[in-house]
C-alpha cells in the first residue's frame, strides 16, 4: 500500500495554489536561470557588487536552493561562501561564534 502524502500546510489568509508539474517547474527554472545570468552580466557591466544572504535553520533547504541558483551563473564572476553560525547567549546575543565561558 502506497503512503499518502500529507497535505501541505495552508497559510491563513493566502489562497491555495495548485502544485506545479515537474515539466512546468523545470521550464520556469530554466527561464529564471536565463534571467539570473542576464542580471549577473548587467551587474558586472555596471561594476556593482551584490551580496545575497540565506539565513535559516539547518536542514531548511538552503543548500539546495543555493546550488540551484548558482548552477547557471559564472563561477568566474561569483563566489559562494559559508558564514559561521550566529550564537546567542545572555552576554553575547547576535555575536558570531560560541560565547566564551569565562
Amino acid at each position: 500500500m502506497a503512503k499518502k502524502k500529507s497535505p501541505e500546510p495552508v497559510v491563513e489568509g493566502l489562497p491555495e495554489r495548485p502544485r506545479l508539474t515537474n515539466k512546468v517547474y523545470l521550464a520556469e527554472l530554466d527561464r529564471l536561470q536565463v534571467e539570473l545570468v542576464k542580471l549577473q552580466e548587467w551587474i558586472r557591466h555596471i561594476g556593482l557588487r551584490v551580496v545575497v544572504v540565506f539565513e535559516g535553520r539547518d536542514a531548511a533547504g538552503k543548500g539546495g536552493v543555493i546550488k540551484t541558483i548558482t548552477r547557471g551563473i559564472s563561477s568566474a564572476t561569483s563566489r559562494t561562501c559559508r558564514l559561521p553560525a550566529r550564537w546567542s547567549s545572555s552576554t553575547g546575543a547576535g555575536t558570531t561564534g560560541p560565547a566564551s565561558s569565562a
